[in-house]
């Protein structure tokens, strides 16, 4: 099983497993679930991830520095980058939103929003967009 087979497998079992009001919302799907597991759950979907594959570690967002983040953004890596758990693994970034991985943990869909809400000081709960469209 590869990094993107064992995360979607994951996700499907969280959601399969999911409790009433286990994620703060009454109609969990597949789309949003993602969503939710980075919002309080990332470190326990990072290290289930670790230990099925070889090689993946689990890295907190502050585990960086703000160099190596490069975004224009006061305090990011205390305000922001600090609060997600994310896998590395063969110099890609994963999460439950990213099971193909991005170049850059600042590409994965929860880091863009965080992006879009310190610039903004706001998020579109009701948007469409706003949960990640990734394939299940």
């Amino acid at each position: 099983m590869n990094i993107t087979e064992a995360i979607n497998a994951l996700v499907k079992k969280l959601l399969a497993d999911a409790e009433p009001g286990q994620y703060d919302i009454d109609n969990i799907t597949i789309d949003n679930i993602r969503y939710y597991i980075n919002c309080g759950y990332c470190e326990e979907f990072a290290g289930t991830i670790v230990k099925q594959i070889e090689g993946a570690e689990a890295y907190w967002g502050d585990n960086f520095d703000a160099d190596f983040w490069g975004v224009d953004i006061e305090d990011w890596v205390v305000d922001h980058a600090a609060y997600h758990c994310f896998i590395v693994y063969k110099g890609r970034y994963y999460d439950s939103e990213a099971p193909e991985g991005v170049d850059h943990p600042k590409d994965l869909p929860l880091y863009q929003k965080k992006q879009e809400f310190a610039k903004t000081g706001k998020w579109n709960w009701q948007d469409e967009n706003f949960y990640a469209k990734v394939a299940s």
